[in-house]
């Protein structure tokens, strides 16, 4: 089987199908392949994605993780601040070019985990944490806030003129 093959190749082996009447020449053995799912990983032509966990102290730290890929576990950095839905790019991780030389990559994408079922003492270290927070740490909500005064305002301007 040569590297690259995907759900829906065709493998064509010439002479390796029935003979013709009269011992003439064999046909084509046309081979048509079927890729099941993996369970971690999901391909797009040559590049491959798959999305890795990691706790919101990693996310908010920085760190490294192993990852997994066609090639065995290596390791990614993730920088301070890695919010959830960011994707980081392996080059040449990804599977092998079918029709060329190279191979694609694989695209990692980070889902944060938020923590379910605390102890009351992780309740105590996570209000704690809430509290001490500004805008200034999270930029997200910061700018949500923003959009959303905006908005408020815009509404009420508008309420307004309609009076």
């Amino acid at each position: 089987m040569p590297p690259g093959v995907d759900d829906g190749s065709i493998l064509r082996h010439r002479g390796g199908g029935e003979a013709a009447p009269r011992n003439g020449t064999p046909g084509d053995l046309n081979v048509y392949i079927r890729v099941s799912p993996h369970p971690l990983f999901r391909r797009s032509g040559i590049d491959i994605y798959c999305q890795v966990p990691i706790n919101f102290s990693l996310a908010a730290l920085g760190g490294e993780i192993e990852v997994p890929t066609l090639d065995g576990p290596r390791k990614l950095k993730i920088p301070p601040g890695t919010q959830s839905g960011q994707r980081f790019r392996m080059h040449g991780v990804g599977v092998h070019n079918l029709h060329g030389p190279g191979r694609g990559d694989q695209h990692i994408e980070i889902t944060v985990e938020t923590p379910t079922r605390l102890s009351r003492k992780q309740r105590k270290l996570f209000s704690s944490l809430a509290e001490s927070l500004t805008d200034k740490n999270r930029p997200i909500t910061g700018a949500f806030k923003e959009k959303f005064l905006e908005f408020l305002h815009r509404h009420q301007i508008g309420s307004e003129e309609k009076k």
